[in-house]
């Protein structure tokens, strides 16, 4: 730690976290409001999965993965 890399490392390491947070949460707020579309319309099986984990997002639609 005498020259500061390992603290420059530890912030960049939460900038990430940070980062890829705001990204997935940004990416099921706009998967929350397509479905919420697609209900509207009556369109509510369309054949569209949506798996949403802690640091991945798929949509997989007629069995074709559209997103990962």
């Amino acid at each position: 730690m005498a020259d500061g890399r390992d603290d420059d490392t530890a912030v960049n390491e939460r900038i990430r976290i940070a980062v890829d947070e705001r990204i997935r949460n940004t990416v099921n707020e706009r998967l929350r409001e397509d479905a919420d579309f697609l209900q509207m319309h009556g369109i509510e099986n369309a054949g569209m999965t949506i798996v949403t984990a802690p640091m991945d997002v798929q949509i997989i639609w007629h069995g074709v993965e559209l997103l990962s």
